[in-house]
């Protein structure tokens, strides 16, 4: 039974969406100062043997952050926007339900959700592609708007998990647990943070084994911001011999 529930969790996790506002998972930039441009160049390395080799040649991103000083028109329109397509979608017809919008899904399926005046997610609902309701979603925050608790359920009602979220007195993400619906904890996540606020430590356990763990590494300019990043990830899946990867991020930030 265990095993089935774990195979329904996984199959509701991989229909859910990645929502880009959703409270938990959200990586929040943590920039200070009047930042201008950020740059950034990425290494791979992995472990052979007892030295670090590169994978693949080191990749380059460069990002323009805008001026909060100036304003944006955000009712300026795309002229790339067909205004056609509005008749067709079939959101509007979800609206007039209570939902506030559609996604769509990995899987060729879609969905809708709920916000509240805060503009959280307070439920979403899925759906296959053939247009059948896989199950929902219920969520809910602290005082800080922090999500504490998302519950997902089976199209017929029955709950699948629960995952409770808890944080430090920073608002940083400390705990994260999922449980099946006869409360045996599947999966734990658990992070340390340093005086920064950023990760330094990062584990996952299921049914209690670990399974992997990131260790997190940082060198700051005169702002505070980070300009150097190094992450190592340690592998345990039993299946695989252990493995390491070694992921260093430069960034070179200019300031207006």
């Amino acid at each position: 039974m265990k095993q089935q529930l774990g195979i329904l969790v996984a199959a509701v996790l991989l229909v859910s969406p990645a929502f880009a506002w959703e409270k938990i998972g959200r990586e929040v930039a943590k920039l200070r100062g009047n930042v201008k441009i950020v740059r950034t160049k990425t290494s791979i390395l992995e472990r052979e043997f007892a030295e670090w080799a590169g994978r693949g040649e080191p990749f380059e991103e460069v990002e323009e952050i805008p001026d909060p000083s100036k304003s944006v028109n955000k009712e300026t329109e795309d002229p790339d926007e067909d205004p056609g397509l509005a008749e067709i979608d079939p959101i509007e017809a979800k609206q007039s339900e209570g939902y506030d919008a559609g996604y769509g899904t990995s899987h060729a399926g879609s969905g809708f959700y709920r916000l509240d005046g805060k503009d959280n997610i307070i439920e979403a609902v899925h759906y296959s592609a053939k247009h059948e309701l896989i199950g929902r979603d219920f969520y809910k925050y602290d005082s800080k708007e922090n999500e504490i608790e998302k519950t997902f359920f089976h199209a017929d009602g029955t709950l699948v998990s629960r995952r409770i979220t808890t944080y430090d007195s920073e608002g940083n993400r400390i705990e994260e647990v999922y449980y099946l619906s006869d409360g045996t904890v599947q999966r734990r996540s658990s992070w340390t943070y340093d005086s920064n606020n950023n990760a330094t430590q990062e584990t996952l356990l299921e049914a209690g084994v670990l399974k992997y763990k990131l260790t997190y590494s940082y060198k700051y300019d005169q702002m505070g911001n980070w300009i150097r990043r190094v992450k190592i990830t340690e592998n345990f899946e039993s299946e695989h011999p252990k493995s390491e990867m070694m992921e260093i991020v430069e960034r070179a930030i200019t300031y207006r």
